[in-house]
């Protein structure tokens, strides 16, 4: 598909960085306060995370999507679900008792 003035205008602003999917990130944080659902830790330095990713049939539904600190809650979801994807386990975090880290 050739992409024309028009059609790059109808498009603007609603990929990843448009004005719809920054009002929902600015509603995630709001709703999550601020806090990472997988660590409890309260930050603004976080990300917006799909939590069934879209390449599983994830939405971008409210519903979907949950506030999480970027290193490592969201790195390692990251991880793991590239892992899964390439059919391997990924690597495993180790804590300070000598256990892993789900």
């Amino acid at each position: 598909m050739a992409r024309t003035p028009a059609l790059m205008a109808e498009r603007y602003g609603q990929g990843r960085g448009g004005r719809p999917w920054r009002r929902l990130v600015e509603a995630v944080k709001r709703r999550d306060q601020y806090t990472c659902q997988a660590c409890g830790h309260i930050t603004e330095q976080g990300e917006c995370d799909h939590i069934v990713p879209i390449a599983k049939g994830g939405t971008d539904d409210l519903s979907n999507l949950q506030w999480l600190c970027k290193e490592p809650c969201h790195a390692d979801k990251t991880a793991r679900e590239a892992a899964e994807a390439q059919g391997g386990v990924g690597k495993v975090r180790i804590g300070a008792d000598g256990w892993p880290i789900r």
